[in-house]
């Protein structure tokens, strides 16, 4: 043991400096066991391993022997320092020395580190959440056969004047600030009144026929990809080639049977349809409830992080998706200048929600069995024309079993902290869930 002294004199938030001073004498019976280890293991030339004096030993391995004995000597000072003093660093500190331990001296060095937070969670009762709820309904199912019906559509050209719905093909050019953009004009094909279309564009076609040309200014919105053009003016000459109007096919045998309903039956047709979105439903409804889960937990815990972990934890994701990118891509990303602050926050969060969530299980004992796994792995089977097949596979998968282990957990918090909280329903959308982007 050690006869160090340790003498904290930093202790601000998270951050801790310390000032460690180790007697000579340590130190030196650290060194002589670094040299008699050199000398018995290394080759000098004249002399035999194992065989070599120690004056000859300090002379060749003696500024080596130096730096590896004050190297144990610092691991072993903040090794005993920390389990004293029952401290949990955030990473490896950073030494600074203060006094070589040379002619009698004691060695000195100051370790600069982070610590991890004390966790103490808010109280649930006091955290609020708006638990998103969802059904298919009739409605539902009506919506969606529409959506069949309009892509299994067919178009017939007309010479009436354009009305939303129709289907044109066009020539169009876009000027900025009286510059072409693109060195010519460009086809495109246009169901007018398309949400993926500029709205003041697609309502210039209105009213025009096949054959005309005319301009259309429309201010480029945000979601336009070159953002040197957004919120300026454009103008669009357009020539109209064709027009055709949509001819929706009706719902009968032949409709259905064509989507894989072998009977060619309505009822049928409707039923396969709605558990085809409830199947489709489910996973997304649990993750955005998962969502909302964790960002309650967030927002009731506010919990500091230490600065060191984070830096790393974002530079090391940062420096994955662009090794990924390239490998991918076969070329380097365009990266802001300021991307690292966007993975800093991440960062931040991740680490954090990760703290909340290891106390959280601990302390409420939160555990899960094989019983639940299997049964996550039976639900998922259903999707499947082989379920027993798929089941036993996953279960004899280590890397499937854990994912599932995983995910047997993640639920179980989710639904502890949800029987716990304040909690309101909002009802949702079949539509507002699956096309979202949480």
């Amino acid at each position: 043991r050690l006869k160090m002294q340790a003498t904290v004199t930093t202790s601000n938030g998270l951050e801790r400096v310390v000032n460690f001073t180790v007697p000579a004498q340590d130190f030196e019976k650290v060194l002589d066991e670094k040299i008699n280890y050199l000398a018995k293991n290394r080759r000098v030339a004249g002399f035999r391993p194992g065989k070599i004096p120690r004056s000859v030993a300090r002379k060749y391995f003696g500024a080596e022997a130096n730096t590896a004995a004050f190297n144990d000597l610092v691991d072993s000072s903040l090794r005993e320092f920390f389990s004293k003093n029952n401290v949990n660093p955030a990473g490896r500190p950073s030494i600074k020395v203060t006094q070589w331990p040379a002619n009698d001296k004691d060695a000195a060095f100051e370790a600069s580190f982070e610590v991890m937070p004390e966790i103490n969670l808010a109280d649930f009762k006091s955290v609020s959440i708006e638990k998103p709820v969802c059904t298919v309904n009739d409605a539902d199912v009506d919506e969606l056969i529409e959506k069949l019906r309009h892509m299994r559509a067919t178009w017939n050209e007309t010479d009436a004047a354009i009305e939303k719905g129709n289907k044109v093909k066009a020539e169009v050019q876009m000027f900025v600030e009286d510059k072409p953009v693109g060195a010519k004009p460009e086809p495109v094909e246009l169901i007018i009144g398309n949400e993926n279309i500029i709205p003041a564009l697609s309502d210039a076609f209105v009213g025009h026929k096949k054959g005309d040309k005319f301009d259309a200014t429309v201010k480029v919105p945000e979601s336009y990809p070159n953002k040197d053009f957004v919120g300026k003016d454009a103008v669009y000459k357009i020539e109209v080639k064709d027009v055709m109007t949509e001819i929706l096919p009706e719902v009968n045998a032949d409709f259905i049977k064509a989507l894989d309903v072998k009977s060619g039956e309505v009822e049928d047709f409707r039923n396969t349809l709605r558990t085809n979105m409830e199947n489709q439903l489910k996973p997304m409804l649990k993750s955005r409830v998962r969502n909302v889960v964790y960002e309650a937990l967030l927002k009731a815990n506010n919990i500091e992080m230490p600065k060191s972990l984070v830096e790393a934890t974002a530079q090391q994701n940062l420096n994955n998706d662009v090794a990924g990118y390239k490998k991918r891509m076969k070329h380097d990303p365009k990266l802001p200048a300021d991307i690292i602050n966007t993975y800093k926050a991440r960062a931040e969060n991740d680490l954090r929600l990760s703290l909340i969530i290891e106390d959280l299980i601990s302390k409420n004992n939160i555990a899960i069995n094989t019983p639940e796994v299997k049964a996550l792995i039976e639900d998922d089977a259903r999707l499947y024309d082989t379920p027993d097949e798929f089941v036993k596979y996953q279960l004899g998968d280590a890397n499937a079993l854990a994912r599932y282990r995983e995910i047997a957990l993640e639920n179980k918090v989710v639904d502890f902290v949800l029987s716990q909280a304040n909690v309101t329903e909002k009802s949702l959308k079949f539509s507002d869930v699956v096309n979202s982007r949480l």
